[in-house]
């Protein structure tokens, strides 16, 4: 067995030990992501999902490329681990997965816009204080 200290790196999860507690972040990940869509000079916006957008299933407007938006979306969705923010935006564009048109699209390329403005978000777990997760 070796020790190789603190752990800093796994499975796109960044791991930052500071005095005062843990933070996660995927940060990288995200780069990568926006960089491997072509977004990685996207305007940054401050919300997550597009203002008065009503999705529903059947808009009555052209298809989108259905093997992007699942590959987006999928991507998208390995993020909630550190990006609690992000989770209901996600659950709401993962409903069309199988028939996405191009209001969806434009949703998920919103997401990936926000997230060009807040890739340094992290998750933190200070030291110190109680951590208690409750469900209702």
């Amino acid at each position: 067995m070796t020790d190789l200290r603190l752990l800093s790196y796994s499975l796109g999860i960044e791991f930052l030990s500071r005095p005062h507690g843990i933070f996660f972040t995927q940060r990288q990940y995200i780069r990568e992501t926006l960089k491997e869509f072509d977004l990685d000079q996207c305007k940054p916006t401050t919300t997550s999902m597009m203002e008065k957008l009503k999705l529903v299933l059947n808009m009555q407007v052209r298809a989108a490329d259905s093997s992007l938006y699942q590959r987006m979306v999928g991507k998208l969705i390995f993020l909630t681990h550190t990006r609690p923010d992000i989770a209901y935006a996600i659950s709401v564009i993962s409903k069309f997965m199988a028939h996405p048109q191009l209001p969806h699209a434009q949703a998920v390329k919103h997401l990936y816009r926000y997230l060009q403005g807040t890739t340094n978000l992290a998750l933190a777990y200070r030291k110190g204080e109680e951590n208690n997760l409750l469900g209702s």
